[in-house]
C-alpha cells in the first residue's frame, strides 16, 4: 500500500525508498531500477507554481507532500485569489494534452514533477 512505504522524488521521478543509511539511500524506481543516492538528492515534497486565469491573473508557487491530496490546494487558491462562491475552479497539468487536477489526486499518483506548472481556470457557475 502506497501509504505505508517511503515514497521520494528523484532526478530520475519517483521511487521507493528501499534502505537508508548514513550518506546513502537506496531507491527503487517505479520500473524497478535501483538507484544509489546521497540524502540530499531526494525529496519527499514537490515544487510547483499555478498561473491563475481568473479575474486577477497571478502565479502562485507551492510545496506539496508527494501523497498529500490538492483538496488543501483547492481552497488555498479560492482564498489567495479571491474567488466568488459562485465560480468553480478547475485545475490543469500541461501535458502533452491537459490533465485536469481533482481535488483527491496528490503529485505521486498523477506523476508530477518538479517545478511543473498547472494552469487555475475560474468559471462562474
Amino acid at each position: 500500500m502506497i501509504e505505508d512505504e517511503k515514497w521520494v522524488y528523484t532526478w530520475i521521478g519517483y521511487g521507493k525508498v528501499v534502505e537508508s543509511c548514513k550518506g546513502k539511500i537506496v531507491v527503487e524506481t517505479t520500473w524497478r531500477a535501483r538507484l544509489y543516492l546521497q540524502p540530499s538528492s531526494v525529496f519527499s515534497v514537490v515544487s510547483f507554481s499555478v498561473k491563475s486565469f481568473a479575474q486577477n491573473k497571478r502565479l502562485l508557487e507551492f510545496q506539496w507532500m508527494l501523497l498529500q491530496d490538492f483538496s488543501a490546494l483547492f481552497g488555498i487558491l479560492y482564498k489567495q485569489l479571491g474567488i466568488e462562491e459562485d465560480s468553480v475552479i478547475f485545475l490543469y497539468l500541461p501535458r502533452g494534452q491537459l490533465l485536469q487536477v481533482r481535488e483527491g489526486d496528490t503529485p505521486l499518483g498523477i506523476r508530477m514533477k518538479m517545478g511543473s506548472k498547472l494552469i487555475a481556470v475560474a468559471k462562474k457557475v
